[in-house]
């Protein structure tokens, strides 16, 4: 008849290894949702998607075009008011030009964050792959271990019987462990 710390212990193994069962299902549902996730983010990130670049590109347009078309009626309002419109072209040529190398400049810059965003989340989602191994089992393995203990634990239980007791003193008696040659008065 078994005793009640080999029954706790019995009891202990079946509940671990529940657990382990458990984390594991857990674990593979998670898996069936992130994994194809993750992959879908790695092959192809979004970045800040392009709606946000489309709009970004056009407020950098209409920034350029205001400034270019004020520049232009500031000039064209001096030449006006001093009635003298000979040197007004070039300067005008180059607010233009200015402006347009902003929109140039702005566009690049859009691109370029755009860019860096997208290598992040790529890098991210990678990360994220590479790591998820280890965190699906480590849960599974915790609670297996926990298991593992607990039938060691009941194993050790079994030996407190009267029997074991006697095994310990007699090694206790005989620490050099030879056989039959006990160490009482030699």
């Amino acid at each position: 008849m078994a005793r009640q710390p080999q029954k706790q212990a019995s009891q202990n193994a079946v509940t671990g290894q529940q657990f382990a069962s458990e984390a594991n299902n857990n674990a593979t549902q998670i898996g069936n949702w992130l994994t194809p996730t993750l992959e879908s983010t790695a092959a192809n990130p979004q970045g800040f998607g392009q709606d946000w670049v489309n709009a970004s590109k056009t407020q950098a347009g209409q920034i350029a075009g205001s400034a270019a078309a004020t520049g232009k009626h500031n000039l064209d309002l001096m030449a006006e008011r001093t009635g003298n419109s000979a040197g007004f072209a070039p300067a005008q040529d180059e607010a233009v030009r200015g402006s347009q190398s902003a929109l140039s400049n702005a566009m690049l810059g859009i691109d370029t964050e755009n860019a860096q965003a997208k290598m992040a989340e790529k890098e991210a989602a990678l990360g994220q792959l590479g790591s998820q191994f280890g965190e699906n089992l480590g849960a599974e393995t915790g609670n297996l271990n926990a298991s593992t203990k607990a039938v060691d634990t009941e194993a050790d239980a079994g030996k407190s019987g009267w029997f074991q007791n006697f095994l310990n003193t007699i090694t206790a008696l005989n620490p050099s462990g030879s056989k039959g040659n006990f160490a009482f008065g030699h």
